[in-house]
């Protein structure tokens, strides 16, 4: 029987690691049930690039895999959660070459 991860369903915005400060414009909204997972990742960007997406995946013992299509710029990538007590962290992997516009890529990134 898979776990129930439904208490993570909601909004979750990004902190400022070792301080209680968050990022208002940078968060993610997830929708859990059991061991499934859908959601949207929203980014604050430099000047208009906000990059956005919506996902989908699964979980597996607390971590979480998904892919994204398009982040508004035209870039795919997946992503990684690991559920934590108290947050989330979240791996972007963006697919083939970034560049200034869309996902910050290859970085860990603190939800709460």
């Amino acid at each position: 029987m898979a776990e129930d991860y439904s208490s993570y369903s909601g909004k979750w915005f990004k902190e400022f690691l070792g301080s209680n400060q968050r990022f208002e414009d940078t968060y993610m909204e997830l929708s859990i049930q059991k061991d499934k997972m859908a959601g949207i990742l929203h980014f604050e960007g430099a000047d208009d690039n906000h990059p956005h997406t919506e996902f989908s995946g699964f979980i597996e013992n607390s971590i979480g895999m998904a892919e994204y299509a398009d982040d508004g710029y035209g870039h795919s990538g997946s992503l990684t959660f690991t559920f934590c007590e108290t947050g989330i962290i979240l791996y972007l992997n963006e697919h083939g070459k970034p560049n200034f516009y869309g996902f910050p890529t290859g970085n860990n990134y603190y939800f709460q």
